[in-house]
């Protein structure tokens, strides 16, 4: 463990995407469909699952634009709509999902080096989440509820575990222990030992 950072954590890795920009084209214009397509594949192999907001403001930093207007995220979804139409990725809710054979979720901290992979709460996967207090709780065999949502903040990089994220996290575990996969015992969580 570095800094109370268990082992199991990978540092997030931001795709800084090769695919360039064809030059006179704006990014909503019909002349950027593909180069919007390639480069939302390259940052969700590399960085998914991946909230499509997320994925947005890594192409809109590549075409070096500072904000990001409506026709671009409109643009962004309307290619990752084709890409999942035509099987190169999968999408749950707002999350861009990679279908390599060889993917695995990891649950991924920020690198210190790059601000840009600090995520807020509501743009890491709920399934990221999850795997991360799994791991941590089958690593303890069993934890206090209470200290589920700070260690799991810690991991992914909140030094304070505001309202927010309290709350979010509270949910996550709500929802675990009622489909099964966490046994609340007291105020203690363990995993339940046929998941």
């Amino acid at each position: 463990e570095s800094n109370g950072i268990p082992g199991w954590v990978v540092k997030y890795v931001v795709c800084r995407p090769k695919s360039r920009p064809p030059s006179g084209v704006e990014f909503h214009e019909p002349g950027a469909k593909q180069t919007l397509a390639r480069m939302i594949q390259e940052v969700v192999d590399l960085e998914g699952p991946i909230h499509i907001e997320i994925v947005t403001a890594r192409l809109a930093r590549r075409w070096n634009l500072q904000r990001i207007g409506d026709r671009m995220m409109g643009a962004v979804h309307q290619a990752a709509r084709q890409l999942v139409a035509q099987g190169s990725l999968k999408r749950t809710d707002k999350f861009l999902w990679p279908i390599q054979e060889e993917f695995v979720l990891r649950v991924r901290c920020p690198d210190p080096e790059d601000e840009t992979s600090v995520r807020k709460i509501e743009f890491i996967a709920s399934e990221e989440i999850e795997l991360a207090i799994t791991a941590l709780i089958r690593e303890a065999i069993s934890l206090s509820e209470d200290e589920v949502p700070s260690r799991v903040a810690r991991i992914f990089g909140f030094d304070r575990t505001g309202r927010n994220i309290q709350e979010h996290l509270e949910q996550t575990l709500k929802k675990m222990v009622t489909s099964g996969i966490l046994v609340r015992q007291g105020d203690r969580l363990s995993l339940n030992s046929t998941a």
